[in-house]
Formats: C-alpha cells, sequence, structure tokens
C-alpha cells in the first residue's frame, strides 16, 4: 500500500480539498482507478491508504522507453483511461488534471495496466450545475476551463487527447515553455 500523508497544521488552507479528494476516490471503484483502501485521521496528521502501484507514472514509463511506444500499446493505455473517464462521468466526477504524472502502472511490466491517480483537483458535478474553477496543469487544459467558460467531464477527454498525441508523437500538441505549469 502507498500512504499519502497530510500534516493538519502545515497545510491548513487545503484539508477542506483534501476531505474532498477522499470522498471522490471513495465513489470510484474502477478497475484503472487507483483504489482508496483507507483513510485514518489524527489531531495533526490525515493519512489516506492507496493500493501501491509499483509500476510508476506514465511520464516515466515513456521516458524509459525513449519517447517511442507503439500504436498498439498506446491504444490499450488510451483505452482503459477513457473506460474509467466514462465511469467517472457516470458518476458525476470531473479529475481536471489528468496528465502523464498522474496515470500510474499497475507493475513494471511493458504490458501493465494502468490507473488514473490523484484526484486532489476533482470535482463532483450535479445535474443542471455549472463548474467554473480554473484548474489544471496547462498543456493538458482544456480551453473551456482557460477561458473561464463554464464545463463538464469533457474537459478530460480533451486531456485524455493530449496524452494521446504525446504518447504517439513525443511532443505536445502546443508549445509552453514549461510543461508542469499548473493554473490555480
Amino acid at each position: 500500500m502507498a500512504i499519502k500523508t497530510v500534516d493538519k497544521i502545515k497545510h491548513s488552507n487545503i484539508i477542506e480539498q483534501i476531505k474532498k479528494e477522499v470522498s471522490i476516490m471513495k465513489l470510484c471503484q474502477h478497475s484503472n482507478i487507483v483504489k482508496l483502501l483507507d483513510v485514518f485521521e489524527t489531531i495533526g496528521h490525515i493519512y489516506i491508504a492507496m493500493e501501491y502501484l509499483p509500476g510508476g507514472d506514465l511520464l516515466s514509463y515513456f521516458k524509459t522507453k525513449k519517447n517511442k511506444i507503439n500504436e498498439e500499446r498506446v491504444c490499450q493505455i488510451v483505452r482503459q483511461i477513457a473506460n474509467a473517464l466514462q465511469y467517472m462521468k457516470e458518476r458525476g466526477i470531473i479529475h481536471r488534471d489528468l496528465k502523464l504524472e498522474n496515470v500510474l502502472l499497475v507493475d513494471n511490466n511493458d504490458q501493465s495496466d494502468v490507473k488514473i491517480a490523484d484526484f486532489g483537483l476533482s470535482s463532483l458535478q450535479g445535474p443542471n450545475q455549472d463548474v467554473h474553477e480554473r484548474l489544471g496543469t496547462l498543456h493538458y487544459t482544456a480551453p473551456e476551463i482557460l477561458s473561464g467558460k463554464p464545463y463538464d467531464a469533457s474537459v478530460d477527454v480533451w486531456s485524455l487527447g493530449v496524452i494521446t498525441y504525446v504518447l504517439l508523437s513525443g511532443t505536445f500538441p502546443y508549445d509552453s515553455n514549461d510543461d508542469s505549469e499548473e493554473i490555480r
């Protein structure tokens, strides 16, 4: 198991965000989404126990392959992410920070399954509810988020398109000076 530890005093400004992340993860019971095992809270800390995925993240995997993955493998990865996104959409969950670093491999096998992780910027969207917050990582962020327009789970499909493009071409579909720049 992997344990995410949050110091409640040091990170008092994000405690509500952490609790929201946990509540969203509790809703996710899908083979391509990291499993939440348990949550423990003490006076000073929150401990989030999740399944351990020793394969690392998709960005690291991609780099070990020298930025070259064959199309068949890319199709397997994209299909698994898309299945998880469909599951999330059916439950009103928008990830909002889907990127190579937030897709984990189950193990070190070249045919390893992948799982979506890190629901820290996720949101629940109810029927007829607009979502407007400008959150995410710039390279992967859908135009609706950048422009401040209302959006839905389709922003995650945009991010999946960017991931697909990167896995197939080895580059991002548009320029930026910093691929890790976050919008908050």
